[in-house]
């Protein structure tokens, strides 16, 4: 058996590598806490997410402090932090020899000397007390080298090697647990697991930190080692950082100072009150991301970011990032300071959508440092404008990783001005028409100034309608400032929200203009639209033709009073509701259901289950002008007319329009398997209704009505009446 190597401070080692030897092991020493990731899920947290590393690449799984004493034994490494991990490992191997019976396995759990020739002492070494001590030895003996006769390790407990001085032990509990989980993940895992367990072996790497003594381990890390609390990442990264970076002199102070600043820029409206910590995670997560260099290389860091450690980073790039991260933070620019982006308020951190504006942007602050402060923000908005509207979110099967390209443009730039960014087909052409307009306008100025041209341009972009999406307005203005002005202006007057009734009155204005496909369609509703969604809007605009009307409309400065009544001719079957205000306020969502130029609904909310209003030939009927008895008044309409159900009586009431007049057709003899109603024929009497001959009716009798206002009151008395006969109980 091959002896262990002499491990060197700051290299990395596979795992391979830790276990293994003839002599050598690896000691959990008196000053560790016990093993305690069995008894919560961190077991199958840290084996899922090493069941879902990619094993054709190399991982860093972190770091292990150690030490060797050569008072004690030479070969012995004394492990200061890391045992956590390196036990659940080692569990894991063992099962996975349980399972596969390889012997490059079981050579990185126990030597061939230790197992045949002295003690049966595996690699891996508990010392805080003999019972644990002594069951390592016999878990892997007994367990993971016997002949699988124990089935798994719930029976481990009622074996006769299993002392009763193992049951109080804490450590043993955790690890009998943990085996448990380890074995229900691999029962359930649909991954090779020869592959898996020579990727653990082989690829699985860490970064070995020499402490060279026990006083230096002690001195160091008693937290880490002392306390049953889990540590926070900053108190976690930050020994290991100023460890793997000793020759930094001030890297302490550089570190005291970033806790300092997050500390001070916390988030104190969050509940709880954010401290330092939750900044500091972030950013930490930002730096991890920022050593990508391919679209698969981030979307790898991204998914395994608690793996990857912060001290394998060079200090200085840490530091460097920093200074990137504070410097925009503390920038003010166009309308707004960017703490939403900077400093998330929500506990999960920074989206997709943040990173992609952030990254290229702390990217290009530490590559050009010199940078005048409007360059960042132009950098910024740039990259903020284009992560309104375009999709940023990762696609794992086409390999695609949108923030890591938006920092591959500005590595690609050859100088700090940001028009160099456009180099790069990665951004919309649009972007670059913008930019190229704003550099038109701002010829002659400061470039290191805000032109009033781009906090107006920003402005637009921040219209809920557009969304940062301003090509319109470019084509509209064609190179003017006035012109653009003008139609910034005019857009927000006209449209100072998206939705709710004051856009009312604009509606009215738009049905008298001739849009396309106006209302538009209600995508997956099956219904129609005023629009009272930003996105109904903007598409409204964007279509063919519409560009002209709207356009049109930016420029006329009248009141829309004058617009509507210059335009009224042109509403066609809306004339009527162009003419009555009042109607608008029936819509909560300016939905409406259309039929055919003749029969329109208008809609409450979005559905006709809610309630509605029927404008039949320009006359307005609502649904409810009869109690429950009557099923779907006035909802389904025919080419005819309209018409509505009695719920228990076989009986029916249409409304036709003659083109004169309205008629009232009372009939009978549609639905088999409702009452018969005696009285149709006295009430038809009554009421003066003559035999009408309807094919879809047995009988029926209709009258003619000059306004609908007759035919609302007489189809509401005979209703009313028909209705009566249930509440009186004759039938």
């Amino acid at each position: 058996m091959e002896k262990r190597k002499i491990f060197k401070n700051g290299e990395k080692y596979p795992l391979k590598e830790f276990f293994k030897g003839i002599n050598e092991k690896i000691i959990i020493p008196d000053l560790q806490r016990d093993y305690c990731w069995g008894a919560s899920n961190l077991v199958e947290k840290f084996v899922v997410s090493l069941l879902k590393l990619d094993r054709t690449q190399p991982i860093t799984l972190g770091l292990i402090y150690g030490y060797v004493d050569n008072s004690l034994v030479a070969e012995h490494l004394q492990l200061c932090d890391g045992q956590q991990r390196l036990t659940t490992i080692f569990l894991l191997l063992g099962e996975l020899y349980r399972r596969l019976k390889r012997e490059k396995i079981k050579h990185h759990l126990i030597s061939d000397f230790e197992l045949n020739d002295d003690d049966r002492e595996p690699y891996l070494l508990y010392a805080i007390r003999e019972s644990s001590l002594y069951f390592l030895s016999d878990l892997t003996y007994y367990y993971f080298l016997g002949n699988n006769i124990i089935e798994n390790a719930g029976q481990i407990s009622d074996q006769p090697w299993f002392l009763s001085g193992y049951k109080q032990d804490p450590s043993i509990k955790s690890m009998l647990s943990a085996l448990s989980t380890i074995e229900r993940l691999l029962d359930k895992a649909n991954v090779d697991l020869t592959d898996f367990a020579d990727f653990l072996l082989d690829k699985v790497e860490f970064l070995y930190v020499d402490m060279y003594n026990r006083s230096n381990g002690e001195e160091t890390f008693v937290v880490i080692n002392t306390t049953g609390e889990p540590l926070t990442s900053n108190e976690n990264d930050k020994p290991k950082v100023i460890r793997a970076n000793y020759s930094v002199d001030d890297a302490a102070m550089r570190w005291e100072e970033m806790e300092q600043w997050f500390w001070i820029n916390r988030n104190r409206t969050a509940n709880p009150e954010h401290t330092s910590e939750e900044g500091f995670e972030q950013f930490v997560r930002i730096v991890k991301l920022m050593q990508s260099a391919s679209d698969r290389d981030y979307i790898s860091i991204r998914e395994n970011i608690d793996n990857i450690p912060l001290e394998s980073i060079a200090f200085e790039q840490i530091y460097a990032s920093f200074k990137a991260y504070k410097r925009i933070y503390d920038l003010h620019g166009y309308e707004e300071r960017y703490d939403d982006d900077v400093r998330p308020d929500y506990t999960d951190g920074y989206s997709e959508n943040d990173l992609f504006r952030l990254l290229p942007v702390i990217k290009y602050v530490m590559k050009y440092p010199d940078s005048c402060d409007e360059d960042v923000l132009r950098v910024f908005h740039i990259y903020r404008n284009n992560s309104r509207y375009r999709n940023t979110d990762v696609n794992k099967t086409d390999l695609y990783a949108p923030a890591y390209r938006a920092m591959a443009t500005v590595s690609m730039m050859t100088s700090s001005s940001p028009e160099n960014i456009f180099a790069s087909s990665f951004m919309p052409a649009d972007e670059k028409r913008k930019y190229d307009m704003l550099s038109l306008w701002r010829k002659g100025c400061d470039e290191s100034q805000c032109h009033p041209m781009e906090r107006i341009v920003a402005r637009a972009e921040k219209h809920k309608i557009l969304r940062g999406r301003v090509s319109l307005f470019l084509d509209w203005a064609d190179y003017d400032e006035e012109n653009m002005i003008k139609y910034i202006n005019r857009f927000e007057l006209l449209w100072p929200s998206a939705e709710g009734h004051g856009l009312d009155k604009l509606r009215r204005t738009l049905l008298c203009m001739g849009l396309s496909d106006y209302p538009i369609r209600y995508q997956g509703k099956g219904i129609n639209t005023f629009c009272n969604e930003p996105e109904q809007w903007y598409s409204l605009m964007m279509k063919e033709d519409n560009s002209d009307i709207i356009r049109k409309l930016l420029d006329d400065n009248r009141q829309l009073d004058d617009i509507i009544d210059e335009n009224f001719a042109d509403a066609g079957y809306f004339k009527s509701l162009v003419s009555h205000p009042e109607w608008w306020e029936r819509m909560e969502r300016a939905n409406v259901l259309l039929y055919n130029e003749n029969l329109y609904i208008l809609l409450r909310k979005e559905r006709t289950s809610s309630d509605y209003w029927l404008i039949y030939h320009g006359e307005s009927f609502g649904s409810k002008y009869y109690g429950h008895e009557w099923a779907g008044v006035w909802k389904y309409p025919d080419n005819n007319g309209i018409y509505c159900d009695h719920r228990k009586y076989d009986v029916t009431m249409d409304i036709e329009y003659t083109g004169e007049s309205f008629m009232l057709v009372l009939g009978e003899g549609k639905y088999d398997e409702k009452l018969i109603f005696p009285h149709l024929e006295d009430i038809a009497l009554r009421y003066e209704l003559k035999p009408y001959d309807r094919n879809k009716f047995k009988r029926s009798y209709a009258i003619h009505c000059n306004t609908v206002e007759e035919v609302k009151i007489l189809s509401h008395r005979i209703g009313d009446e028909i209705s009566g006969y249930i509440d009186i109980g004759e039938y």
